[in-house]
């Protein structure tokens, strides 16, 4: 049994002949004209019947060729092997700030301390675009008013006078303050900051805490380095 067109075919006993259904098929319209039927030069099974793609194909008597039912045949897409490249994002990370353990160094007009780690170090709070009169240098931030006085400290240092912080210049003759409005209680509370005292001394290497700031005694134990986190009391203002 096979199929022509929209009907159904059977191949007698013998094998020499066959009948079909009578359906009156309805050729599909196609875009592509059909390619006249081509009696193919293959050898095969003397009368077999077989499909080729999604056509009917019939070997001669002869078995030396065969002849093919005219179906267009949608061919079938082949499957290929899909390679996906998957694209690793690489995470922007701060680059570590690694220095030599114990190792003291500037950084601007500030000094700095490596810890024993020699994987993070801490700083002098100076502001250095106030001490340069520079305005136009890095990142600014809301900050307050400054004034400058004149008074003799340690070139460098960080002191405060009431509720405002103060640095000294690097000749040691004048400092830079902020302007800051401070009430009675911040100026009992507040007090100049130790180190401001050119005898002052600390223990080379002790850990000490400043607001919500870690500071550490240099090695020589003249000057106090604080890491630069803001503090509440920094971001919020004074009212």
């Amino acid at each position: 049994m096979f199929i022509k067109d929209c009907n159904t075919c059977w191949c007698n006993e013998d094998g020499t002949s066959y009948f079909c259904t009578r359906k009156v098929c309805v050729t599909d319209v196609s875009e592509t004209p059909e390619e006249a039927v081509e009696e193919i030069k293959r050898k095969c099974i003397p009368d077999e019947v077989f499909e080729l793609d999604c056509n009917t194909c019939r070997c001669s008597e002869d078995g030396m060729s065969f002849s093919c039912t005219r179906r267009a045949c949608v061919p079938e897409e082949k499957s290929e092997n899909v390679y996906l490249n998957r694209r690793i994002r690489a995470t922007s990370q701060a680059m570590p700030k690694t220095c030599t353990p114990g190792q003291e160094f500037r950084m601007d007009c500030n000094k700095c301390l490596c810890n024993n780690e020699g994987q993070d170090f801490s700083c002098t709070r100076i502001d250095c675009t106030a001490v340069n009169n520079n305005g136009n240098v890095g990142v600014r931030v809301k900050r307050d008013a400054t004034t400058q006085i004149q008074l003799n400290c340690e070139p460098g240092s960080v002191f405060k006078q009431g509720c405002n912080l103060c640095h000294c210049t690097e000749d040691g003759n004048h400092a830079t303050c902020a302007l800051k409005r401070c009430s009675d209680k911040d100026t009992q509370e507040e007090s100049v900051l130790p180190e401001s005292d050119p005898s002052f001394r600390c223990n080379p290497g002790e850990q000490t805490k400043r607001d919500c700031n870690d500071c550490s005694c240099s090695a020589d134990g003249k000057s106090v380095f604080c890491t630069l986190r803001l503090c509440d009391q920094d971001i919020t203002p004074s009212k």
